[in-house]
């Protein structure tokens, strides 16, 4: 599966989930964050497809996920940033 059909699976799931995914300009390292039920994702804007889907997957690893359809090799890297980051 090509990068950005997986970078488009996880901006589409992040919504399904309640997630704001907001690709900005400045001189940060991109991350994560809730308040109350709001979930935003900052991304710094000039991130490869790559990186962009190793940040959504680490934010994503920590929800629960069972009850959800995701595709096989998306779940996988979600999966993986999981296991990484234990």
């Amino acid at each position: 599966m090509k990068i950005n059909l997986i970078l488009q699976e996880l901006e589409e799931l992040s919504d399904r989930l309640g997630w704001e995914i907001r690709y900005e300009k400045g001189d940060f390292h991109s991350g994560s964050c809730k308040k109350d039920e709001q979930r935003l994702l900052i991304i710094q804007k000039k991130t490869s497809p790559g990186e962009r889907v190793e940040y959504i997957a680490k934010a994503l690893s920590n929800e629960s996920l069972d009850d959800v359809f995701i595709l096989p090799q998306v779940r996988r890297i979600i999966e993986n940033q999981r296991i990484a980051n234990d």
